[in-house]
Protein backbone atom coordinates (compact mmCIF):
# COMPACT_ATOMS: atom_id res chain seq x y z
CA UNK A 1 0.00 0.00 0.00
CA UNK A 2 1.06 3.39 -1.01
CA UNK A 3 2.53 5.01 2.23
CA UNK A 4 1.00 8.52 2.67
CA UNK A 5 2.92 9.52 5.42
CA UNK A 6 5.77 10.01 3.17
CA UNK A 7 3.63 11.92 0.14
CA UNK A 8 5.18 15.57 -0.21
CA UNK A 9 1.51 16.69 -1.63
CA UNK A 10 -0.24 15.09 1.66
CA UNK A 11 2.24 16.89 3.76
CA UNK A 12 2.22 20.20 2.10
CA UNK A 13 -2.03 20.11 1.82
CA UNK A 14 -1.59 18.83 5.76
CA UNK A 15 0.18 21.97 6.36
CA UNK A 16 -1.73 24.54 4.66
CA UNK A 17 -4.69 23.13 6.41
CA UNK A 18 -3.18 23.33 9.70
CA UNK A 19 -2.06 26.86 9.24
CA UNK A 20 -5.97 27.84 8.13
CA UNK A 21 -6.88 26.10 11.53
CA UNK A 22 -4.06 28.27 13.50
CA UNK A 23 -5.69 31.37 11.51
CA UNK A 24 -9.02 30.59 12.42
CA UNK A 25 -8.05 30.12 16.12
CA UNK A 26 -5.89 33.48 15.86
CA UNK A 27 -8.74 35.49 13.78
CA UNK A 28 -11.18 34.53 16.49
CA UNK A 29 -9.65 34.52 20.07
CA UNK A 30 -7.88 37.47 19.80
CA UNK A 31 -7.58 39.74 15.98
CA UNK A 32 -11.62 40.09 15.72
CA UNK A 33 -12.59 41.31 19.07
CA UNK A 34 -9.88 44.13 18.29
CA UNK A 35 -11.41 44.84 14.89
CA UNK A 36 -14.71 44.87 16.25
CA UNK A 37 -15.42 48.49 17.47
CA UNK A 38 -14.34 49.82 14.09
CA UNK A 39 -15.65 47.04 11.70
CA UNK A 40 -19.18 45.27 13.79
CA UNK A 41 -19.48 43.08 10.34
CA UNK A 42 -16.51 41.12 10.48
CA UNK A 43 -18.65 39.31 13.15
CA UNK A 44 -20.39 37.87 10.67
CA UNK A 45 -17.16 35.88 10.00
CA UNK A 46 -18.04 33.95 13.11
CA UNK A 47 -20.67 32.21 11.49
CA UNK A 48 -17.63 30.76 9.26
CA UNK A 49 -15.77 29.60 12.18
CA UNK A 50 -18.42 27.62 13.62
CA UNK A 51 -18.97 25.79 10.28
CA UNK A 52 -15.22 24.98 10.06
CA UNK A 53 -15.57 23.07 13.28
CA UNK A 54 -15.22 19.57 11.34
CA UNK A 55 -12.30 20.59 9.33
CA UNK A 56 -10.53 21.41 12.29
CA UNK A 57 -10.94 18.59 13.83
CA UNK A 58 -10.30 16.35 11.25
CA UNK A 59 -6.93 18.23 11.00
CA UNK A 60 -6.60 17.46 14.74
CA UNK A 61 -7.62 13.74 13.93
CA UNK A 62 -4.90 13.30 11.72
CA UNK A 63 -2.71 14.31 14.42
CA UNK A 64 -4.05 12.11 16.58
CA UNK A 65 -3.31 9.23 14.26
CA UNK A 66 0.62 10.49 13.39
CA UNK A 67 -0.52 11.05 9.69
CA UNK A 68 -0.33 14.99 9.67
CA UNK A 69 3.40 15.81 9.20
CA UNK A 70 5.50 12.41 8.63
CA UNK A 71 8.45 13.35 12.21
CA UNK A 72 6.91 12.55 15.26
CA UNK A 73 7.77 15.45 17.52
CA UNK A 74 6.49 18.24 14.66
CA UNK A 75 3.31 15.70 14.61
CA UNK A 76 2.15 16.13 18.25
CA UNK A 77 3.85 20.11 18.46
CA UNK A 78 1.34 20.61 15.73
CA UNK A 79 -2.01 18.73 17.29
CA UNK A 80 -1.22 19.81 20.95
CA UNK A 81 -1.36 23.61 19.45
CA UNK A 82 -4.42 23.39 17.04
CA UNK A 83 -5.98 21.51 19.90
CA UNK A 84 -5.13 24.24 22.45
CA UNK A 85 -6.60 26.57 19.85
CA UNK A 86 -9.97 24.26 19.72
CA UNK A 87 -10.32 24.76 23.53
CA UNK A 88 -9.24 21.19 24.25
CA UNK A 89 -5.86 19.31 26.07
CA UNK A 90 -4.33 17.07 23.00
CA UNK A 91 -3.37 14.46 24.84
CA UNK A 92 -6.72 12.82 27.02
CA UNK A 93 -8.55 13.63 23.48
CA UNK A 94 -6.51 11.60 21.40
CA UNK A 95 -6.32 8.38 24.05
CA UNK A 96 -9.77 9.01 23.71
CA UNK A 97 -10.11 8.72 20.34
CA UNK A 98 -7.62 5.65 19.96
CA UNK A 99 -9.71 3.81 22.73
CA UNK A 100 -12.64 3.99 20.73
CA UNK A 101 -10.92 2.34 17.50
CA UNK A 102 -9.74 -0.48 20.15
CA UNK A 103 -13.04 -0.59 22.30
CA UNK A 104 -15.42 1.14 19.90
CA UNK A 105 -19.43 -0.72 20.73
CA UNK A 106 -17.75 -1.26 24.37
CA UNK A 107 -19.56 -0.71 27.33
CA UNK A 108 -17.51 2.71 27.46
CA UNK A 109 -18.50 3.78 23.70
CA UNK A 110 -21.57 3.40 22.95
CA UNK A 111 -23.49 6.64 23.47
CA UNK A 112 -26.74 6.26 22.68
CA UNK A 113 -27.07 2.54 24.43
CA UNK A 114 -28.83 2.24 28.00
CA UNK A 115 -29.44 -0.77 30.23
CA UNK A 116 -33.21 -1.83 29.21
CA UNK A 117 -33.27 -1.44 33.57
CA UNK A 118 -32.64 2.47 32.93
CA UNK A 119 -35.70 4.87 33.73
CA UNK A 120 -36.47 6.13 30.33
CA UNK A 121 -36.47 9.92 31.12
CA UNK A 122 -33.29 9.36 33.12
CA UNK A 123 -31.55 8.07 29.84
CA UNK A 124 -33.26 10.65 27.45
CA UNK A 125 -31.34 13.52 29.68
CA UNK A 126 -28.45 11.86 29.57
CA UNK A 127 -28.10 11.42 26.09
CA UNK A 128 -29.33 14.37 24.82
CA UNK A 129 -27.39 16.35 26.44
CA UNK A 130 -24.34 14.98 25.44
CA UNK A 131 -25.91 15.11 21.86
CA UNK A 132 -26.31 18.52 21.92
CA UNK A 133 -23.32 19.83 23.43
CA UNK A 134 -22.10 17.76 26.40
CA UNK A 135 -19.67 16.02 24.81
CA UNK A 136 -17.43 19.04 23.89
CA UNK A 137 -18.34 20.28 27.55
CA UNK A 138 -16.69 17.87 28.84
CA UNK A 139 -14.19 18.09 26.87
CA UNK A 140 -13.18 21.18 28.08
CA UNK A 141 -14.04 20.31 31.64
CA UNK A 142 -10.30 18.46 31.34
CA UNK A 143 -9.01 21.74 31.45
CA UNK A 144 -9.81 22.01 35.10
CA UNK A 145 -10.11 18.19 35.90
CA UNK A 146 -6.49 17.66 35.13
CA UNK A 147 -4.97 19.61 37.99
CA UNK A 148 -6.63 17.25 40.76
CA UNK A 149 -3.49 15.30 42.71
CA UNK A 150 -2.39 12.28 40.50
CA UNK A 151 -3.90 9.91 43.14
CA UNK A 152 -6.96 11.17 42.75
CA UNK A 153 -7.06 10.90 38.86
CA UNK A 154 -5.64 7.10 38.74
CA UNK A 155 -8.63 6.36 41.45
CA UNK A 156 -11.43 8.18 39.46
CA UNK A 157 -9.90 5.84 36.29
CA UNK A 158 -9.51 2.65 37.88
CA UNK A 159 -12.77 3.31 39.12
CA UNK A 160 -14.37 3.62 35.94
CA UNK A 161 -12.68 1.63 34.05
CA UNK A 162 -12.82 -1.25 36.46
CA UNK A 163 -16.98 -1.06 36.32
CA UNK A 164 -16.82 -1.09 32.46
CA UNK A 165 -14.65 -4.40 32.44
CA UNK A 166 -12.11 -2.50 30.71
CA UNK A 167 -9.24 -2.42 34.02
CA UNK A 168 -6.24 -3.37 30.67
CA UNK A 169 -7.82 0.09 28.90
CA UNK A 170 -7.62 1.90 32.19
CA UNK A 171 -4.27 0.83 33.03
CA UNK A 172 -3.15 1.78 29.84
CA UNK A 173 -3.98 5.36 30.98
CA UNK A 174 -2.74 5.69 34.17
CA UNK A 175 0.74 4.47 32.45
CA UNK A 176 0.53 6.92 29.28
CA UNK A 177 -1.84 9.89 29.90
CA UNK A 178 -0.99 9.99 33.55
CA UNK A 179 2.12 9.54 33.84
CA UNK A 180 4.18 12.06 35.69
CA UNK A 181 6.15 14.26 32.78
CA UNK A 182 2.67 13.58 30.40
CA UNK A 183 0.47 14.89 32.61
CA UNK A 184 2.72 18.29 32.99
CA UNK A 185 2.59 18.48 29.93
CA UNK A 186 -1.48 18.12 29.90
CA UNK A 187 -1.52 20.47 32.42
CA UNK A 188 0.29 22.57 30.41
CA UNK A 189 -1.80 22.77 27.37
CA UNK A 190 -5.32 23.05 29.62
CA UNK A 191 -3.08 26.20 31.31
CA UNK A 192 -3.38 26.95 27.32
CA UNK A 193 -6.51 26.63 26.77
CA UNK A 194 -7.61 28.39 29.87
CA UNK A 195 -5.12 31.51 28.82
CA UNK A 196 -6.50 31.88 24.96
CA UNK A 197 -10.46 31.59 26.25
CA UNK A 198 -9.91 34.00 29.40
CA UNK A 199 -7.90 36.54 27.14
CA UNK A 200 -10.46 36.42 24.23
CA UNK A 201 -13.23 36.93 26.76
CA UNK A 202 -11.26 40.04 28.07
CA UNK A 203 -10.75 41.47 24.68
CA UNK A 204 -14.53 40.40 23.05
CA UNK A 205 -15.23 42.56 26.61
CA UNK A 206 -19.29 43.33 26.04
CA UNK A 207 -19.33 41.53 23.00
CA UNK A 208 -18.00 38.15 24.75
CA UNK A 209 -21.65 36.73 23.58
CA UNK A 210 -19.96 36.26 20.50
CA UNK A 211 -17.05 34.40 21.66
CA UNK A 212 -19.49 32.27 23.42
CA UNK A 213 -22.21 31.47 20.54
CA UNK A 214 -19.13 30.28 18.24
CA UNK A 215 -18.13 27.75 20.94
CA UNK A 216 -21.84 26.75 21.51
CA UNK A 217 -21.76 25.85 17.82
CA UNK A 218 -18.74 24.56 18.09
CA UNK A 219 -20.30 22.08 21.23
CA UNK A 220 -22.83 21.40 19.25
CA UNK A 221 -21.09 20.40 15.85
CA UNK A 222 -18.46 18.11 17.61
CA UNK A 223 -21.13 16.52 19.85
CA UNK A 224 -23.65 15.85 17.57
CA UNK A 225 -21.19 14.28 14.70
CA UNK A 226 -19.27 12.13 17.03
CA UNK A 227 -21.52 8.79 17.18
CA UNK A 228 -23.30 9.80 13.84
CA UNK A 229 -21.20 7.07 12.14
CA UNK A 230 -21.89 4.08 14.96
CA UNK A 231 -25.72 5.09 16.03
CA UNK A 232 -27.24 2.14 16.28
CA UNK A 233 -24.43 0.01 14.75
CA UNK A 234 -23.95 -4.03 16.28
CA UNK A 235 -22.46 -4.21 19.23
CA UNK A 236 -20.28 -7.09 18.11
CA UNK A 237 -18.18 -5.58 15.40
CA UNK A 238 -15.89 -3.34 16.49
CA UNK A 239 -14.59 -2.16 13.27
CA UNK A 240 -17.47 -1.39 11.70
CA UNK A 241 -18.71 2.21 11.04
CA UNK A 242 -20.98 3.55 8.52
CA UNK A 243 -20.24 5.79 5.85
CA UNK A 244 -22.33 8.86 5.31
CA UNK A 245 -23.24 10.41 2.15
CA UNK A 246 -21.88 13.92 0.37
CA UNK A 247 -20.75 15.00 -2.71
CA UNK A 248 -17.01 14.82 -3.28
CA UNK A 249 -16.03 18.69 -2.96
CA UNK A 250 -17.89 18.48 0.51
CA UNK A 251 -16.45 15.15 1.45
CA UNK A 252 -12.96 16.95 0.84
CA UNK A 253 -13.79 19.80 2.70
CA UNK A 254 -13.70 17.18 5.60
CA UNK A 255 -10.95 15.44 4.76
CA UNK A 256 -13.16 12.57 4.18
CA UNK A 257 -14.74 12.10 7.75
CA UNK A 258 -17.36 10.57 6.12
CA UNK A 259 -16.06 7.96 4.53
CA UNK A 260 -15.79 6.46 7.76
CA UNK A 261 -16.03 2.90 7.92
CA UNK A 262 -12.52 2.61 5.58
CA UNK A 263 -11.35 4.72 7.85
CA UNK A 264 -11.59 2.03 10.98
CA UNK A 265 -10.83 -0.31 8.65
CA UNK A 266 -7.49 1.38 7.79
CA UNK A 267 -7.13 4.08 10.52
CA UNK A 268 -3.75 4.38 9.56
CA UNK A 269 -4.33 5.87 6.27
CA UNK A 270 -4.07 9.42 5.60
CA UNK A 271 -7.70 10.96 4.45
CA UNK A 272 -6.33 11.13 1.07
CA UNK A 273 -6.27 7.92 0.83
CA UNK A 274 -9.59 6.69 1.88
CA UNK A 275 -11.82 7.18 -1.30
CA UNK A 276 -8.93 5.30 -3.47
CA UNK A 277 -9.77 2.68 -0.65
CA UNK A 278 -13.37 3.13 -0.62
CA UNK A 279 -13.33 2.71 -4.94
CA UNK A 280 -11.05 -0.39 -4.32
CA UNK A 281 -13.37 -1.97 -2.06
CA UNK A 282 -16.42 -1.10 -3.93
CA UNK A 283 -17.70 0.27 -0.66
CA UNK A 284 -21.41 1.98 -0.27
CA UNK A 285 -22.96 4.95 1.36
CA UNK A 286 -25.24 3.76 3.84
CA UNK A 287 -27.08 6.94 3.63
CA UNK A 288 -27.18 10.76 3.45
CA UNK A 289 -25.08 12.75 5.81
CA UNK A 290 -27.70 14.79 6.86
CA UNK A 291 -30.50 11.87 7.35
CA UNK A 292 -27.78 9.66 9.19
CA UNK A 293 -26.76 12.72 11.56
CA UNK A 294 -30.64 13.28 12.37
CA UNK A 295 -31.79 10.31 12.59
CA UNK A 296 -29.69 10.57 16.19
CA UNK A 297 -32.75 12.99 17.47
CA UNK A 298 -34.53 9.12 17.46
CA UNK A 299 -33.06 9.34 21.26
CA UNK A 300 -31.70 6.34 23.00
CA UNK A 301 -31.71 2.80 22.71
CA UNK A 302 -31.71 0.13 24.73
CA UNK A 303 -30.78 -3.56 25.53
CA UNK A 304 -30.74 -6.02 27.94
CA UNK A 305 -27.85 -6.75 30.08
Amino acid sequence: MHDSKTDGTTTTLNALLAAACVAAGAWTLWLLPLLLPRHPLAAWSLVAVALFTTTWWSVIHEAIHGLLFPRRGMNNAAGRLLAVLFGLPFQPVAFGHLFHHRQNRSRLDRAEVYLRKTPRLRAALDYYARLLGGLYLAEVALCFLVWLPRPRLMRLVARRFDAAELSTEGKLLQRTVLDPAALRGIRLDAAGVLFCLGSSFWLYGPHAWMLIAVLLGRGLLLSIMDNAYHYGTPLDAPRYALNLGLPRSLSAAILHFNLHRQHHLHPATSWRELPRLFAAAKDRYDGSYPALTLRQLRGPLFQDP
